[in-house]
């Protein structure tokens, strides 16, 4: 099937709100609203991640190993900061806390949203991603093959060994899926039982990341000639033999029956059709994409051209 191409919005890093959306159907013509002025807040050095809870954003610096805290509610107010650890990498956000993840000295600063005190606690080697679920954070330990589990209530820390290279985690049903960038592997771990080992299913070369659909799990396998591997999540095997995707596909993204994926080295959003788990459609986006969010009939690609795709997804149904 031939290519499709959405709307590219350029702009610096800062993206305004309002942009002219192209739709791919012939008969739907564009409108052009006036644009509204985008406030620039002044962080800290190389903000590298982005958080919201209530009426707070939480900025990840990892060029000086701090968090700014902006007021959402009152942007002219000057962000709050925050030291952390060394290298910061990714955050996470419960009720109480905000817990940002340190590569460079393999801690994880647990800051209170209401007094913005800091506590730190010691993780495995390279820490890179951190996700919660119910009263526990789960942290990926890239340099040493283990998973960190911190009760969010006591602080206390379990330690889980799971494949090669962790990198990124989610959640489904009761189990967690650590993807193993190093073994071709993913590691599910029991949530109600941490003392079970884990269970471990065989992937393609270097799993990236993994998006739900009912039972089944769809795993980006990052390589020259992509793939997505499906997973029964009710038996942990691998349906059948991979779908062909984009090179290096790195993000994925599930609406409807429809699975996006980001295709990083080609520029290439790839649309799975769900049930029948074959590419529908391939769609020409900017320059090394390498994220995806949707919002209602909307595809929004980020691209390392300092650009953002937009792609009506309502030709999918």
């Amino acid at each position: 099937m031939g290519k499709l191409t959405p709307l590219i919005i350029l702009g610096a890093t800062v993206i305004t709100a309002a942009v002219v959306l192209q739709r791919y159907k012939k008969s739907t013509p564009t409108f052009t609203p006036t644009p509204t002025p985008t406030p620039t807040i002044k962080v800290a050095g190389t903000p590298r991640f982005i958080a919201i809870s209530g009426k707070y954003a939480y900025v990840l610096n990892s060029g000086d190993d701090t968090v700014s805290v902006i007021d959402i509610t009152n942007l002219k107010k000057l962000p709050t900061t925050i030291n952390v650890g060394k290298y910061p990498q990714c955050i996470a956000i419960s009720e109480n806390n905000v817990y940002v993840v340190n590569s460079g000295d393999d801690t994880v600063s647990v800051i209170n949203k209401t007094t913005n005190d800091v506590t730190t606690i010691q993780v495995g080697t390279n820490p890179t991603y951190i996700a919660i679920s119910g009263n526990n954070a789960y942290v990926t330990n890239n340099g040493d093959n283990t998973v960190s589990v911190i009760n969010t209530t006591t602080n206390d820390v379990t330690t889980i060994k799971v494949g090669t290279n962790p990198t990124y985690i989610a959640f489904f049903g009761n189990n967690a899926y650590v993807l193993n960038s190093g073994g071709n592997t993913v590691s599910v771990i029991d949530t109600t039982d941490l003392k079970k080992p884990p269970t471990t299913i065989k992937v393609e070369f270097n799993p990236k990341y993994i998006a739900f659909l009912e039972k089944y799990a769809y795993v980006t396998n990052s390589i020259l000639n992509g793939k997505v591997s499906v997973i029964d999540t009710t038996t942990n095997e691998v349906l059948g033999e991979p779908i062909l995707v984009g090179a290096y596909p790195t993000c994925i993204a599930i609406y409807g029956n429809y699975a996006y994926v980001v295709n990083s080295d080609d520029g290439t959003v790839s649309v799975i059709d769900t049930t029948t788990n074959t590419v529908k459609a391939t769609i020409d986006v900017g320059n090394s994409p390498n994220c995806i969010a949707i919002s209602e009939k909307y595809a929004y690609v980020a691209n390392e051209n300092n650009t953002v795709s937009v792609i009506d997804i309502s030709t999918f149904t």
